[in-house]
């Protein structure tokens, strides 16, 4: 299952690097930051994404909860 993530957030990186499919991109990575809320990657993976689009104010979140995860 954890290696199934990694994957998944790199194709979600790829894709938000690209700015493609964004909406979907965007709606996947919120679904699975509810699912593993602990997991920090999903976050940061998130904050870019929100970030790619210029959702600034919910991509600090992201990253605040990214930060803390990691500290």
């Amino acid at each position: 299952a954890r290696q199934d993530l990694e994957q998944a957030l790199h194709a979600y990186s790829h894709l938000s690097k690209h700015g493609r499919h964004m909406q979907e991109v965007i709606h996947d990575l919120v679904q699975t930051a509810r699912k593993f809320p602990r997991y920090a990657q999903v976050w940061k993976a998130l904050g870019d994404a929100l970030t790619k689009v210029g959702n600034h104010e919910y991509a600090v979140k992201a990253y605040e909860q990214f930060r803390h995860l990691t500290q």
